[in-house]
């Protein structure tokens, strides 16, 4: 387990994406803005939502038969691994590089916007959908996990995968609440000003 323990350590201290609120409120560019979201909070996903998934695996297979809340923490956090990365898949192939033409659009570098409500607003909606049932899951994982309470008695790394657990609920629930706040809302209103500059 030690290297494991070293790895998922090197992603929570080295990697965290926390960034101050007001940095993304202050940044201009909504192109800048969803490539800093894809170089530092996704990158972190991905790098992260593995690791931590073997971590819960191997805490499961070892120690599941004392704790069988174990096994079904490492079965929610396979489902919210996967809804992340389609998840993200979704936002970078499809919703980030629309945000980014419509910022070439506003700046007169002939972007391609389409101007209807499929556009933008509906991707935007799904993502914010979306959003909520990966909420609704961590949520399940923080019951399961009692509030990241290891139980009496656990050893260093029952103890050290709950902290890397509330550690990422929090990175993660940042991170949504970045594109739900600032990025989505500033992009719709940007998808107006250049509908009425068409």
């Amino acid at each position: 387990m030690t290297g494991s323990k070293n790895t998922i350590t090197q992603y929570n201290t080295a990697s965290t994406p926390i960034t101050e609120q007001s940095h993304y409120n202050n940044t201009n560019s909504l192109t800048a803005l969803t490539i800093e979201i894809s170089n530092t909070n996704h990158e972190y996903l991905k790098k992260f939502l593995p690791v931590l998934l073997s971590h819960l695996q191997s805490l499961a297979a070892t120690q599941g038969d004392q704790n069988p809340v174990l096994h079904r923490l490492h079965s929610h956090f396979l489902s919210l691994k996967e809804e992340i990365e389609m998840h993200i898949q979704k936002e970078e192939l499809i919703i980030f590089p629309r945000i980014k033409e419509l910022e070439k659009f506003y700046t007169g570098q002939s972007g391609k916007v389409i101007f209807s409500p499929t556009f933008l607003q509906a991707p935007a909606t799904l993502m914010e959908q979306e959003h909520q049932q990966i909420e609704k899951t961590l949520s399940v994982i923080k019951e399961l996990s009692n509030q990241y309470t290891p139980p009496p008695g656990a050893c260093t790394s029952f103890e050290h995968t709950f902290s890397l657990l509330q550690t990422f609920e929090k990175n993660l629930l940042h991170h949504i609440e970045v594109e739900n706040k600032i990025l989505f809302p500033k992009a719709l209103i940007l998808f107006k000003k250049c509908q009425a500059m068409a």
